[in-house]
């Protein structure tokens, strides 16, 4: 209407209009999907890292989880011998370890897993199930 198409983000609610007479339309369209693609991911990974939190102790951790957090947490082993581990952490505090962050790299030399004692070779991200 008028030579111009509107645009409104969800995201946003930010009103943009492009001149639909422009040759480069399409171009246009595609820059601004561009550009809200990248306030979403900025949106959801700033989200993700308040959320996300480093815990050394099981009283760390129990806070976390009950502020409805994902809590970081130093871990022995995503395999079978971890399962144990991850029963006895829902038992303590209600959570459960739902994975690692593949390519992070390990805890520090002589970290011990929060649960076991034993070397931590990963960080184990845990959270409750609602």
């Amino acid at each position: 209407d008028g030579g111009f198409a509107p645009g409104v983000p969800r995201h946003s609610g930010k009103k943009n209009t492009i001149s639909s007479s422009s040759e480069k339309i399409v171009e246009l369209i595609n820059n601004e999907l561009d550009t809200i693609e990248k306030e979403m991911r900025k949106t959801a990974f700033d989200f993700h890292e308040a959320r996300v939190k480093t815990c050394m102790t099981v009283d760390e951790l129990k806070e976390a989880l009950e502020g409805g957090n994902v809590a970081r947490v130093p871990w022995h082993s995503m395999g079978e011998d971890g399962k144990a581990s991850d029963k006895k952490l829902h038992e303590l505090c209600g959570g459960e370890v739902r994975g690692h962050l593949v390519g992070e790299g390990a805890p520090e030399e002589g970290t011990k897993c929060i649960i076991t004692g034993e070397p931590a070779k990963f960080w184990g991200y845990a959270a409750r199930c609602y």
